[in-house]
């Protein structure tokens, strides 16, 4: 397939998953869901988006609790299910390693362990209410293609975003590693323990496979 035809062929790849996502799964899916993972409470989804790669869904329970429930894009993300692996690995990393505040890993699972495997993967996690660096930083609505920063932000603003960014970095840089590549978490009573033993997953690698599909190091 050219590039073209790749393009053509994962569009049609995420149409039809939001299609079978909006008339068989739904919300009612999706809250059945995070249900099962807290003993079968009631809860309702209030709000949902759509990045570049994930569709989230913001489920909340009779007592106030949120949840995020994600599920990645097909024909956006090539591994779904390595992703959401590592992805877990690496909150659970940070929790029990780094002082860095993240949201808390709830669950997450397979295509397989999902009541309708058409869907896909999930992962979960307690939402934290907060506001985007995007609504803070960002000339709205824009006036072109890119975005533009606004004129008018107080310079003691960017020092508070960039001191808490550069807090963030400096913390998982002091964790070293004896090589390149993704986490992987293993429990054994009930102690998590992390090594590195599969390829690494970037984003660079997941645009190599949509856009020239390449698989780079085909071990998962």
């Amino acid at each position: 397939m050219d590039s073209g035809e790749l393009d053509t062929a994962h569009q049609d790849q995420l149409v039809s998953w939001c299609t079978h996502f909006d008339e068989k799964y739904g919300y009612l899916g999706v809250e059945r869901l995070a249900s099962r993972y807290r003993d079968g409470q009631h809860c309702r989804c209030v709000s949902k988006a759509c990045g570049s790669f994930n569709l989230c869904i913001k489920v909340v329970f009779d007592d106030d609790t949120a949840w995020a429930v994600r599920f990645p894009l097909p024909g956006q993300v090539m591994q779904p299910k390595e992703k959401l692996r590592r992805e877990a690995a690496v909150l659970k990393f940070i929790e029990y390693n780094t002082r860095i505040p993240i949201p808390t890993l709830v669950a997450f699972g397979s295509a397989t362990e999902n009541e309708d495997p058409e869907v896909g993967p999930y992962i979960i996690t307690t939402w934290v209410e907060g506001v985007s660096l995007e609504s803070l930083l960002e000339e709205l609505p824009r006036p072109g293609w890119s975005p533009v920063l606004r004129d008018d932000i107080d310079d003691e603003i960017f020092c508070k975003i960039y001191s808490q960014m550069a807090d963030i970095l400096l913390e998982l840089a002091s964790k070293d590693f004896e090589r390149i590549g993704s986490l992987t978490m293993s429990e054994e009573n009930n102690q998590p323990s992390w090594s590195i033993v599969t390829r690494p997953l970037t984003q660079k690698m997941n645009d190599i496979e949509s856009n020239d599909y390449v698989v780079v190091d085909g071990k998962a």
